[in-house]
């Protein structure tokens, strides 16, 4: 992860997926501001999802995520 000169957030600029599902090694490079996960289906993009969701959250289930948003919901 790297950081920006002005902001205190950090990015992701590559992701590597190592024995994830039925990818057995892939290495994917990130925009800093946006990217976007498009493609047929089956291609992967719930996969990167899932890795990234495993990371950020802890878990694969989506409900951490869901979780959050609704405490910074009815913390607000």
């Amino acid at each position: 992860m790297e950081q920006k000169n002005n902001s205190p957030f950090l990015a992701f600029t590559r992701i590597c997926l190592n024995n994830w599902h039925y990818i057995s090694r892939k290495i994917l490079s990130l925009n800093k501001e946006i990217n976007f996960f498009t493609g047929h289906s089956g291609s992967g993009k719930s996969t990167v999802i899932d890795a990234l969701q495993l990371v950020l959250y802890a878990n694969t289930d989506g409900r951490g995520f869901f979780r959050l948003l609704l405490m910074t919901r009815t913390v607000a």
